[in-house]
C-alpha cells in the first residue's frame, strides 16, 4: 500500500497563489503516482495547519516567516507556476 502523504502549500496572503501553487503540485503528484491531501492556508494561519503535516511547500522568502516544526519536510519553490520547477524539487524529494 502506498503511503498517503499530507501536503500544506503556503502563500503570502492566501488570496490565489498557494491555490496556484496547489494546482501545480497536485498535476504533478498525479503525474508520480503519489497519494496526497494537499492543503493551502497563508503564512499568518499556516501554524494553524502544520499538525499531521508531512511535507510544506513554501517559497524560500516565506518560508523564514513559518515556524515549522523540524520534523516537517520542507521544499522550497521559487515560481509556483512552474510546473518543471514543481516537478523536479518533488522528484527529488520522493526519490
Amino acid at each position: 500500500m502506498k503511503k498517503f502523504y499530507k501536503v500544506l502549500c503556503i502563500c503570502g496572503h492566501g488570496l490565489g497563489s498557494s491555490m496556484m501553487l496547489r494546482m501545480t503540485v497536485e498535476s504533478v503528484f498525479a503525474d508520480l503516482g503519489i497519494n496526497a491531501n494537499v492543503e493551502t492556508a497563508c503564512v499568518a494561519e499556516a501554524g494553524g495547519y502544520l499538525l499531521g503535516v508531512d511535507l510544506v511547500i513554501v517559497s524560500p522568502e516565506l518560508r523564514k516567516l513559518v515556524d515549522i516544526p523540524e520534523h516537517v519536510d520542507v521544499v522550497e519553490v521559487i515560481n509556483f507556476l512552474d510546473k518543471n520547477e514543481v516537478s523536479a524539487k518533488l522528484e527529488r524529494f520522493f526519490a
